[in-house]
């Protein structure tokens, strides 16, 4: 049995209700919901403070603690919602949001226009850094992720879109 599994999840300030018949966990707050569809093997039960897993057999036992993990992190991404920072270094490196468009401005010949999609939110807290929000944590380390490779991290230059919270190394340039 998973450790990770039988522990139970809060759900203080959530409104949350199990399908037996279909197998769905419905997550609601705020005019918010969020569906998640259990194995067929999981059973769960709700009650007004925590949900509770249990797997009823061996095999599913090994579903159990990625099912309870995923169900947490949409618990806790309703009551408080997931933030990464990015930083943008080089020279003329800025940007932008205009509308549901993210204006990168990263040195190359064109600007890139990037689509902000409905469950993230993205401010230029200052020009050379975002503030990324998402209440689906998978989403938003797909965005993320997205961003960065529009301009990987050079470590001879110290340039590129890299995470604030992730320390990049500098390399030394060859002495002659």
């Amino acid at each position: 049995m998973s450790r990770v599994g039988e522990s139970s999840i809060g759900i203080s300030g959530l409104a949350c209700s199990f399908d037996r018949s279909t197998g769905i966990v419905r997550f609601s707050s705020g005019g918010v919901s969020v569906n998640h569809a259990l194995p067929s093997g999981i059973s769960c039960e709700v009650s007004a403070e925590h949900i509770q897993l249990s797997a009823e057999s061996n095999a599913m036992s090994m579903l159990l603690g990625l099912h309870r993990s995923l169900l947490n992190n949409i618990a806790c991404g309703l009551r408080k919602k997931f933030q990464r920072r990015l930083l943008l270094n080089g020279v003329g490196y800025k940007a932008e949001v205009r509308g549901r468009y993210l204006i990168l401005y990263l040195g190359y010949t064109h600007n890139i226009k990037y689509f902000i999609f409905e469950t993230v939110s993205i401010t230029a807290v200052k020009p050379t850094e975002l503030l990324i929000e998402s209440s689906d944590k998978h989403v938003l380390g797909l965005v993320v992720s997205d961003l960065c490779s529009l301009r990987k991290y050079d470590p001879y230059k110290g340039k590129g879109i890299f995470p604030s919270d992730v320390v990049m190394p500098r390399k030394e340039a060859k002495k002659k």
